[in-house]
């Protein structure tokens, strides 16, 4: 599999993109309307441009259409106001199965029209429920409730960890699958241990994601230790917020700065020239994408220790805990003084890489919509 999935040219069902990878449709195979962002980079339009590209590739007896959920404006995602069109109503009609790529934000008013189309037109829906317990949001109790009575309503539900799926009631274990994040396989990747001079933090550049932290643990490691940060900005002023902080720490020489998004080939260089990658994340996700990239790489990471994350990597090495910049400089340590730690991490992402590829991911999912339909 190349790096670049394909994208389809607008949100319609009949997209260019979807016509040209279609089959004819026979009465043994099973279309899926696969409902999500599409038309821009990164967050949840990437993972549904390998999941589709994946399943196109690989399942004979399924063919795949696309309707592109990248409304950007809160009025028009929040009030359903997108689900009022002909292509995704008389997409929803003649699917045999509908797929959602679901976190509430994307979604608000939304998701519940969907799901009344779907009932009305007797289509079964699959969910994978991206969101990491709902702590992302406000009125945190509130939100959970919500979606507890959202799964009455649906006929199935994946996750991406075992500690995702707990979180939900036993009452709707009978539609609960944990499939775990789909990773880019990729042959002939030869990763060895080696001297860490260079952290990096790659990726959206949010609150939540413990930069600060970084920063901190760099008093606390040799000074010919960097580390980078790099991606686009999620909230205006927080880079600055980071740089003021390493002025006050005395540690600006020793992080280094690349401000926008990055495209694929570029963050991927980045990943392989880098020592290591740190994510000391504040809050619980039920994946990462830069953890997946990391696996896919090979590349040594060190992790804050959630229960998903655990669930992602089973390898002690690849965590840290408690959540402090002295211990996150000191599990940098362990690994630059112990190359066998950092082996053991390279060991365990080699397995990952081909066990949750993209093409086994497909056929799991696959499996999803035989039992719906």
């Amino acid at each position: 599999m190349t790096d670049a999935p394909n994208r389809g040219t607008g949100t319609p069902v009949h997209s260019d993109e979807t016509a040209a990878n279609e089959e004819p449709r026979g009465q043994d195979k099973t279309q899926v309307l696969h409902l999500g962002p599409w038309n821009r980079e990164g967050g949840l339009a990437t993972y549904s441009q390998y999941l589709v590209r994946a399943g196109r590739s690989e399942l004979d007896n399924t063919i795949f259409e696309v309707f592109g959920w990248d409304a950007e404006p809160l009025f028009i995602r929040g009030t359903g106001v997108k689900t009022l069109s002909r292509s995704l109503l008389f997409g929803i009609r003649d699917a045999d199965v509908v797929h959602v790529q679901y976190i509430f934000n994307r979604y608000v008013l939304s998701f519940p029209v969907i799901v009344l189309l779907c009932l009305l037109t007797r289509t079964p829906i699959v969910m994978t429920d991206h969101n990491a317990e709902y702590r992302d949001l406000p009125f945190t109790r509130f939100f959970y409730l919500y979606h507890q009575g959202v799964y009455f309503f649906v006929d199935a539900v994946i996750v991406h960890s075992s500690a995702r799926a707990e979180s939900i009631w036993d009452r709707h274990a009978g539609k609960v699958t944990v499939i775990p994040h789909g990773v880019i396989y990729r042959e002939g990747i030869k990763r060895n241990p080696q001297q860490i001079r260079q952290l990096l933090l790659p990726g959206f550049i949010r609150r939540n994601k413990g930069y600060d932290l970084a920063i901190e643990s760099m008093r606390h490691l040799p000074s010919e230790m960097e580390v980078e940060i790099s991606g686009p900005v999620h909230q205006e002023g927080y880079v600055e917020e980071l740089k003021q902080l390493a002025d006050r720490r005395g540690v600006s020489d020793q992080v280094r700065w690349e401000i926008g998004f990055l495209p694929e080939d570029v963050l991927y260089e980045k990943l392989r020239n880098a020592d290591l990658v740190v994510l000391p994340y504040k809050k619980s996700r039920p994946m990462s994408g830069i953890l997946g990239h990391s696996i896919s790489w090979q590349v040594p990471t060190i992790l804050t220790d959630f229960p998903a994350f655990r669930d992602a990597v089973d390898c002690d090495e690849a965590f840290f805990d408690p959540r402090t910049p002295e211990e996150l400089a000191a599990a940098v340590e362990r690994l630059n003084e112990n190359l066998e730690f950092q082996r053991a991490i390279i060991d365990t992402f080699a397995d990952l890489s081909q066990e949750r590829s993209w093409e086994n991911t497909a056929r799991k999912t696959q499996a999803i919509y035989e039992s719906v339909t």
